[in-house]
């Protein structure tokens, strides 16, 4: 009750009110333990929602993938209408017909009349070369309209993975997230309601949770509307942002568009001509007279302006300025990348700073439910507390990430660069595994306390505590049905299970050896690595004899090897033999786990290990230390830690697993 009145007067989270409302109603044990196994009940499927595979693959896959254009850009209608007037100037053939008749006399029809028929052709100003030049520079429009037509496109393609990445990467993982959250406020609503009527708490306190009970239905029902997919894990990324300048400095020198400006203008200015020139062929018809007297006529007609005007100098003042708008839109669209980067990069240290807020409330969790597996006294509410923590965690991690992708692909659609893998990398990131601790542990564990405690109490222990080889004992002494199954389980968390033979010392000796290789072969043929605690150096005539009992541990340790082949074996040894023997020993086993027990000091336990290591070598070595030699778990660490950086060992096992994890 102490911890739990500490916890709730830290700063109150906005669920602050809900745990002193549990906190105050009182539950009887049938009560408690059925809120305490569905605490249970969400904590693994949220673990099973974290061991979703993270996928680099899938965040590829999300950001390359195309989407079907789903309207027709405004550069794709201004192309049709450009399409359509280019070959109507191309059909044009600047050739007209004209004709005419006159009579010279108004009051009869005596006087004489005439008439002519003219086929002209204009070349120049209005003429077939305008058309032409005209036509030409629409083309080189249509060609511009195609680069603006691309970036509408990756404005387009920018949305759309914006969509895809929210529906399609994130939407599964926070559905089954606010699953998990509500399945827990159903808890927690009812232990406040019935707290409310019973008169243990405030009224404020049921609608806190009934507001989140609302608000949760809401999201969930607006998710589900919004569609989601299979719960996906995308990883925390990083831009290669040299990689995108790069890319993004070879496409500027690639780039057409300052060229096709030029043209344009150029096109556009050629087009204006000044000048008229006309060609025709004229037919004159004598309609009164009758004498034959029709005759044509070929010629030409031209117009050239006195007042000219100095359009080479025109199109040069705008040939500097679409260099200077070239520039200027190459920085702007640089700086806009370069923004957007900064934007990812903030993002990137939201999402790494609540990914360890995650993780802290991950082994919040853990700890609180291993502590009420072991019989430790522990308020309901510190577990909903703790639960509910870890779930916003999560919650608040998956959009975290949503956010930090979501600039990913905003980055490029400034940069106006496809997607390439290249463009991203992961981020390595500790997960929930991860315990800040140095080199690969192992732990000794004994038939009394593994009896006792429940195998899946013993799994979460060592996973909390970052064990992956267990040496466990075998014999008549420990529960053999629980054993396999512990063994079974074990393996399929990725912790080894080596089997400890430590029935009797005097195995060394010859006429007791058969008994430890009969064991040893059982064991083997079960699949099992083999690990001998057998120390002859504990036998009353051992310092009398010592030459002659460390020969007979030799021989022992041959016998089984024989008997055993290529099967995993290891043994515990003490600081206190020969050195010369110990390289002996190595030659036989694969690993050596050193006792190296009851040290004064640090710089006295480097100097015994340093001597074993001389002879062994560091890949067979594995430091066993005893819990108890240790004022706490800060003093045992420390200590892993400076004989891991001053003699280079990276395996190290704990004795008196039960004292390690309390």
């Amino acid at each position: 009750m102490v911890l739990l009145a500490w916890l709730l007067m830290l700063p109150a989270p906005p669920y602050a009110e809900s745990a002193e409302a549990i906190a105050a109603a009182p539950m009887d044990a049938t009560e408690a333990d059925q809120v305490w196994s569905q605490l249970e009940t969400i904590t693994q499927r949220l673990q099973q929602l974290a061991q979703v595979p993270q996928s680099l693959e899938a965040g590829h896959h999300m950001l390359s993938r195309p989407c079907e254009p789903g309207r027709q850009t405004l550069a794709e209608i201004r192309d049709e209408q450009l399409s359509f007037d280019s070959r109507q100037l191309e059909k044009r053939t600047a050739l007209s017909l004209r004709g005419g008749y006159a009579n010279r006399t108004l009051l009869d029809d005596a006087g004489e009349s005439s008439a002519y028929l003219e086929l002209d052709w204009d070349v120049l100003r209005n003429g077939y070369l305008e058309y032409r030049d005209q036509a030409r520079a629409l083309d080189n429009k249509r060609r511009m309209l195609e680069l603006q037509k691309q970036r509408e496109q990756a404005e387009e393609q920018n949305q759309c993975r914006r969509d895809r990445l929210s529906v399609e990467a994130f939407t599964g993982m926070k559905i089954g997230l606010l699953e998990l959250k509500q399945s827990l406020m159903d808890v927690a609503g009812r232990i406040e309601r019935r707290a409310y009527f019973r008169g243990w708490s405030n009224l404020e306190d049921a609608f806190a949770a009934e507001s989140e009970q609302v608000m949760l239905r809401m999201e969930l029902e607006h998710l589900r509307v919004v569609g989601g997919g299979q719960a996906i894990h995308l990883p925390l990324i990083g831009v290669q942002m040299a990689t995108v300048l790069a890319e993004m400095e070879r496409r500027a020198g690639n780039d057409e568009a300052p060229q096709l400006h030029n043209e344009i203008a150029r096109t556009r200015e050629g087009a204006r001509y000044q000048d008229r020139l006309q060609l025709y062929v004229r037919k004159e018809l004598d309609t009164f007279s009758g004498n034959g007297d029709n005759y044509a006529s070929l010629g030409l007609r031209f117009t050239v302006p006195l007042d000219r005007e100095q359009s080479d100098r025109r199109l040069s003042f705008e040939l500097r300025e679409l260099q200077q708008q070239g520039k200027l839109e190459s920085w702007q669209r640089l700086a806009r990348t370069r923004d957007a980067y900064e934007r990812v990069r903030e993002q990137q240290q939201r999402a790494v700073r609540q990914h360890y807020r995650y993780l802290g409330a991950s082994e919040r969790v853990r700890r609180v439910m291993m502590q009420h597996a072991l019989g430790d006294r522990i308020e309901v509410a510190e577990g909903v507390l703790r639960v509910r923590a870890l779930l916003d965690e999560s919650i608040e991690l998956v959009r975290s990430k949503q956010e930090l992708y979501f600039r990913v692909s905003d980055l490029l659609a400034a940069a106006g660069i496809d997607y390439r893998p290249e463009y991203i990398a992961e981020v390595p990131l500790p997960d929930e595994h991860y315990r800040a601790r140095v080199g690969e542990r192992a732990a000794y564990l004994w038939s009394e306390f593994f009896n006792r405690t429940d195998n899946r109490v013993l799994l979460e222990m060592l996973h909390v505590k970052s064990i992956e080889r267990v040496v466990l004992v075998a014999g008549r002494k420990i529960d053999a049905a629980k054993r396999k199954a512990f063994v079974s389980a074990a393996q399929e968390k990725g912790i080894a299970v080596e089997s400890l033979l430590a029935g009797s010392n005097e195995w060394i000796f010859p006429e007791r050896r058969a008994e430890v290789v009969r064991q040893a072969l059982e064991l083997t043929a079960e699949g099992s690595a083999i690990h001998l605690d057998i120390e002859p150096h504990v036998l009353p005539g051992y310092n009398a004899d010592r030459q002659t009992y460390l020969d007979h541990y030799l021989a022992m340790l041959k016998a089984v090897r024989e008997v055993i082949g290529n099967n995993p074996l290891s043994v515990s040894v003490p600081q206190t033999w020969p050195p010369e023997f110990y390289a002996n020993v190595a030659s036989l086993v694969d690993h050596i786990y050193i006792m190296s027990y009851e040290n004064r000091s640090l710089p006295q336990q480097q100097r015994r290990l340093e001597v074993i290591l001389a002879k062994i070598g560091r890949d067979k070595a594995v430091v066993a230390l005893s819990v108890k030699d240790f004022s706490d778990e800060w003093a045992l660490e420390n200590t892993m830690e400076q004989l891991s950086a001053q003699l280079g060992v990276r395996r190290f096992a704990l004795h008196q697993l039960t004292d390690f994890i309390r």
